[in-house]
């Protein structure tokens, strides 16, 4: 009895011995581990962009491997010589056309009417029966810079309604004694130039009609404006007298 008692006591001492030294190993390795350097990683580079470096050796020609060159001289008597021919000149970003040779046409002799023979009536005479308007005041609006296409001093330079006028449709033009330019528009009335600003003249202002198809100015310097509709309207600087069928 007592033996066995021993030997278990024997096999438990011998079990507890192997677990301690089988902890304390674990834990030896464990440290061993942890503070051990680590193997640092070769750090391999590539360089795929690597210029190869080829030395150049050349090779030179014996002089007595080449040929001589052969020299043909040239007879310029026998050469075809072609003169050269006149070259056009073309005007290059230029709106300037050289003008043509008109074609003149003689005029036949003129056929004479005279009122009151052959077949011909005497005008009719009718005594005028005018009336007259105060003109108002005018509308005048400073002229502004001509307009241009590109800027080529031969080119045509032109006022429109961002400069001035009144209308853009022009059916006469005159130029009075003073030297002012008046334009007659199809329905915009009359415009004055004076070289710096356009005075506009219209129904409300005292003409019988907008739309000028003519004017003229006589020799007292009155201005006369034949309108499509309104009959003529006759103007003195002052004031608009109209002249229609009644």
């Amino acid at each position: 009895m007592y033996y066995i008692i021993c030997t278990n006591s024997y096999h438990s001492y011998i079990r507890k011995r192997f677990v301690i030294k089988y902890k304390f190993s674990i834990i030896l390795i464990t440290i061993t581990l942890f503070f051990s350097p680590a193997k640092k990683k070769k750090n391999k580079s590539y360089n795929t962009n690597t210029i190869k470096v080829f030395e150049a050796n050349g090779y030179v020609v014996p002089k007595d491997s080449m040929a001589e060159p052969k020299v043909i001289l040239v007879d310029e008597s026998k050469l075809k010589k072609i003169p050269a021919g006149k070259p056009t000149n073309v005007a290059t970003n230029l709106n300037v056309h050289p003008v043509g040779i008109p074609k003149i046409v003689l005029a036949g002799k003129p056929r004479v009417c005279t009122p009151g023979q052959d077949t011909f009536l005497l005008p009719k005479t009718v005594p005028v029966i005018d009336s007259s308007f105060i003109s108002g005041i005018p509308e005048t609006v400073i002229a502004k810079d001509m307009a241009s296409k590109d800027r080529n001093p031969q080119n045509f330079n032109t006022y429109g309604k961002l400069q001035g006028l009144k209308h853009g449709s022009i059916t006469c033009l005159l130029e009075d004694k003073s030297g002012n330019l008046w334009f007659g528009t199809a329905g915009g009335g009359v415009s004055k130039y004076d070289g710096n600003s356009f005075t506009h003249f219209t129904n409300k202002e005292g003409l019988s009609n907008n739309d000028i198809r003519s004017m003229v100015e006589d020799k007292s310097g009155n201005l006369w404006f034949g309108t499509f509709g309104g009959g003529v309207s006759k103007f003195d600087g002052k004031k608009f007298t109209h002249f229609t069928e009644k």
